[in-house]
């Protein structure tokens, strides 16, 4: 999953990391990590929607996303579709 460098405040979300892959900063998929929830709510839930505002450690700032999910042809869940703001 790639992510966009923020835009105002010179950090990238993935910052400290080589890349700009959040698999390669945490484990997004895990319903223990909290700040996960803005992908294992929509993988969960199968519905499109809000997070709740959270702090991103490597944005070093508050974000909120809008995540979809990504559906198979038997509406098993593959993966979502996020947009964050910052």
């Amino acid at each position: 999953m790639f992510c966009r460098p923020a835009p105002c405040g010179g950090h990238a979300l993935t910052q400290g990391c080589d890349n700009d892959f959040v698999e390669e900063t945490y484990d997004y998929t895990s319903t223990e990590i909290e700040t996960a929830k803005w992908y294992t709510h929509v993988i969960e839930t199968r519905k499109a929607g809000w997070s709740a505002p959270y702090y991103a450690e490597a944005a070093e700032a508050m974000v909120v996303d809008y995540g979809a999910p990504v559906l198979d042809s038997r509406g098993e869940p593959i993966g979502i579709v996020d947009a964050c703001e910052w």
